[in-house]
Order: C-alpha cells, then sequence, then structure tokens
C-alpha cells in the first residue's frame, strides 16, 4: 500500500495506507490529477480492483484492508473512466448492504463481468471478472494482455491522451508464496501485455 501510494502519488507514506500521506492528509494520484487535465484514466489488475496498487491511484483509505470502504471510493470517484479486476465481492456483498455495481451502473456506468463483447464508445466501463482475485495463469487465459489491448482501444479515443495503470497483481503473490512456477508464469503474462502495449506506442 505505501509503495503504491508512492508511486501513484509521490509521496511516502506508512505502511497500510492507500492514497495517503504519512500524517493520514489524503493526496492526489497521478490519475486525478491528470484527469482534471482532460485525459481518460484506467486501471487493470488481476487481483481484486480494490486491493492495493489499483485502490493507491483512485482511493483514499487509512487500511488497505478496509475493502468496502476503498470500493465506495471507487464508485464515488469521477476521475476514472475504466476500472478491470476481480473483487466483485467487494462492491456487492457488503457490510452496509449496498449494491455498488447497481449504484455506478444508475449513474452512468456500463458493468461487465468478461472481457467478451465489450463496447468500447461507451463512457464509462467497469469489468469485474470474478468475485475474488482473478485466476492465476495459466488458468485465467490471455485476460491481461486481451484487458490491455482493450484498454487502449477505448482509453486511446480521446483527443487529449490517456493514463492508464496495468498491475500483474500476481506476480507479487507467487513470490510472496516463493513459488517459482507461479512467478515465471505470472511474468510470462506481464510480458505478453507489454509488448502488447509496446505494439500500441
Amino acid at each position: 500500500a505505501a509503495g503504491g501510494t508512492a508511486i501513484a502519488t509521490g509521496h511516502k507514506t506508512n505502511n497500510g495506507m492507500i492514497g495517503m500521506n504519512s500524517d493520514s492528509i489524503p493526496v492526489p494520484s497521478i490519475l486525478e490529477i491528470l484527469s482534471e487535465k482532460g485525459l481518460k484514466t484506467g486501471v487493470i489488475a488481476t487481483s481484486y480492483i480494490t486491493h492495493a496498487t489499483p485502490a493507491s491511484f483512485v482511493a483514499k483509505n487509512i487500511n488497505r484492508n478496509n475493502y468496502e470502504e476503498i470500493a465506495m471510493d471507487f464508485a464515488k470517484c469521477d476521475k476514472v473512466d475504466l476500472l478491470i479486476g476481480g473483487g466483485r465481492k467487494h462492491f456487492t456483498d457488503r457490510n452496509d448492504g449496498i449494491n455498488l455495481i447497481e449504484k455506478m451502473t444508475s449513474e452512468g456506468w456500463n458493468y461487465y463481468d468478461t472481457l467478451i463483447n465489450i463496447d468500447v464508445n461507451e463512457d464509462k466501463i467497469m469489468i469485474l471478472a470474478s468475485d475474488d482475485h482473478l485466476p492465476s495463469y495459466p488458468s485465467r487465459g490471455e485476460f491481461l494482455p486481451d484487458a490491455a489491448v482493450m484498454a487502449i482501444e477505448k482509453l486511446s479515443k480521446s483527443k487529449n491522451g490517456f493514463f492508464l495503470m496495468i498491475e500483474g497483481s500476481q506476480i507479487d503473490f507467487a513470490a510472496h508464496n516463493s513459488d517459482s512456477t507461479y512467478l515465471v508464469n505470472e511474468m510470462h503474462d506481464f510480458d505478453n501485455t507489454i509488448n502488447k502495449a509496446l505494439d500500441f506506442a
């Protein structure tokens, strides 16, 4: 969380904090700053979309584990145009009983649970493809590179340019688990994703 916040905001902070400086004061992320300058923005992860790194670009919370509060920040944020990842349960199976997907679709978001048949001309797109983290690679197939291609196609329609954060989230999971096969598989998937971005560039 602190690392993600440093990358997203340029502020060093305390362990566990999302989008805040070490005094618990919310600070703007590069995504929010560029959105205000007219760029389209997006976030992609293979973890929960509410996990530490993607959350650092959109949410503000004192504790990275406050997933339901972080999901509410996503729902309230008007600076992001595209969200792709897992963690659907933090939007639907909530202690407050609110269905954030219904709330977001009523406010102009277009919700999908798969990458199939996405209309990239829609304004706001949210794809939550799992209640939990996405499956590991190769079980999830080419989800991450395909998501990157779709996101670039959508966001590059902006005449002002775009900002897109893509995280190969489960590289970190594999490293925590000291699982070399898992790690190499996830690195291959992320390498394929980088190649798709380079093809566009």
